[in-house]
């Protein structure tokens, strides 16, 4: 018996013993999409960092269980899903990296090591997530609503925006003796620009239902409490975005119509300008430099250290000048992503720079899976490890070639080309918004495409995408 006929052997003997037991096939469903969701927006599986070392793998293990079950109960839907425009292009990114990525490693001379094993398995894994998130998604949205839909992901949304704020205050009361992350308010996250990114999105979710009209209080909820997340994380790329967002909105209100020819509630921009003017001032701040020393100082300890080992290396102990212990400590920050001092771009072109450097050593395929994840001789991280490109663009470019990258460029262009070719809704509003989000955070993160809450989204953005009947309309609010 072929392969695909047990699939659909132990397909069918599932949805009949559904049928009949305590849980239908809809509440499957809903059991395969929701916790999953929540698991990976909120991050619960890296609580580890908290102290509870079974949680990764007990939430990882729940995700992948959950994702099995979408992808064998909804088996019908496979093509009408995965085949629509833009699914297939982002199928095809995903797909191409995997296969030029590792193709590129046999033909180069670089050794096969274990970071490459744990980052294909990465990459394998969340591929399996985000087509099931595509499946359960449309799946959901067309029993429900997109409405509803947008609505529990945004409640879900708001919840992670809270964690994140509550880490410090929960760290400072001691009610997580183990928290690993003292200096950091990015929940369970463990990188400012995660966290960050959570904000945004909350941020384009509740504008997008408030330019509308729709759920004023979560709205209102997701938008107060992503601000306050994108601001207190110490990413600047998320406080950038975050200002861009609020001011656009603010723009369109006030000299824009909506879908149905009036001019939007100006209520909302009650909560809206006191949040960009505090956003603004933030930026002022980072930008005067007078934040720069909080994450430098974090890795003092680390910097000391190898300064110490340089000069027993040496034999010659000379204590450092301050701007070079300056520098490297910007240096050690920034590859964690957690600098906010004016070395960060400069930094940041560099290793672009190296990543096309290296990307022209072998154009058509690229260098491999990893070789652009760590960039060999860039700045060490806390790790000892190097830092990578800190672009998902040059990381798919360098080491898959320009299939994946020309693939996610398409993907993310068909997305943003629904605000010309779709009706105006709330869904439109939101997945433009969130696509231009992926777009400005693919630049300075190299992380989207295995990152559980990023995965979701984009998976989230294509079942909104698909769940038509035609895959280039969207339902209006």
């Amino acid at each position: 018996m072929r392969s695909s006929h047990l699939i659909s052997f132990f397909a069918s003997r599932l949805r009949d013993a559904l049928a009949f037991g305590r849980f239908s096939r809809s509440r499957l469903i809903a059991f395969g999409f929701w916790i999953p969701a929540a698991i990976l927006l909120v991050n619960l599986q890296y609580l580890y960092l908290w102290g509870a070392p079974l949680v990764r793998s007990v939430g990882l293990s729940i995700v992948l269980v959950g994702c099995g079950l979408l992808l064998l109960v909804l088996r019908d839907r496979w093509r009408e899903t995965f085949c629509a425009s833009p699914a297939v292009w982002i199928v095809a990114a995903c797909v191409s990296y995997l296969v030029f990525g590792t193709a590129a490693l046999f033909l180069s001379d670089t050794a096969w090591q274990a970071d490459t094993t744990r980052e294909i398995a990465r990459q394998v894994f969340f591929f399996i997530v985000l087509l099931a998130v595509m499946l359960g998604g449309r799946a959901i949205s067309q029993r429900i609503g997109i409405d509803a839909l947008s609505k529990g992901v945004l409640a879900t949304l708001v919840a992670s925006c809270l964690l994140v704020l509550a880490s410090t205050p929960l760290r400072d009361i001691e009610v997580l003796p183990f928290y690993r992350l003292p200096d950091r308010l990015t929940g369970a996250f463990t990188d400012a620009n995660d966290a960050g990114f959570i904000g945004c999105v909350a941020v384009v979710f509740g504008l997008a239902f408030l330019y509308r009209g729709g759920a004023p209080r979560r709205a209102y909820a997701g938008v107060a409490l992503g601000c306050a997340a994108a601001m207190t994380s110490l990413s600047t790329t998320g406080a950038l975005v975050c200002a861009a967002i609020l001011l656009l909105f603010s723009f369109r209100v006030l000299l824009l119509r909506n879908g149905s020819g009036r001019r939007p509630s100006r209520k909302p921009l009650w909560l809206v300008v006191p949040c960009l003017i505090v956003m603004v001032l933030r930026l002022a701040l980072l930008g005067s430099g007078m934040e720069g020393t909080g994450p430098a100082e974090e890795v003092e300890p680390e910097a000391d250290s190898l300064q110490a080992s340089s000069a027993n290396e040496d034999q010659e102990p000379t204590p450092a000048s301050s701007g070079e212990l300056e520098g490297l400590r910007n240096r050690l920050a920034d590859s964690r992503g957690e600098s906010t001092t004016e070395s960060s771009l400069p930094l940041r072109w560099r290793l672009w720079r190296m990543s096309i450097d290296q990307f022209l050593e072998s154009p058509l395929v690229g260098n491999g899976i990893g070789t652009h994840t760590y960039l060999e001789g860039a700045p060490r991280i806390h790790d000892g490890s190097p830092s990578g490109v800190h672009n998902l663009f040059l990381l798919l470019l360098g080491e898959a070639g320009p299939v994946p990258f020309v693939c996610y460029l398409v993907f993310l262009l068909s997305l943003i080309r629904l605000h010309w070719t779709a009706p105006p809704s709330t869904t439109r509003d939101a997945v433009v918004g969130c696509a231009i989000v992926i777009g400005i955070f693919s630049v300075s993160f190299q992380h989207l495409l295995t990152l559980g809450a990023s995965v979701f989204l984009i998976g989230l953005l294509l079942a909104f995408v698909t769940a038509t009947r035609t895959p280039r309309e969207l339902p209006a609010a």
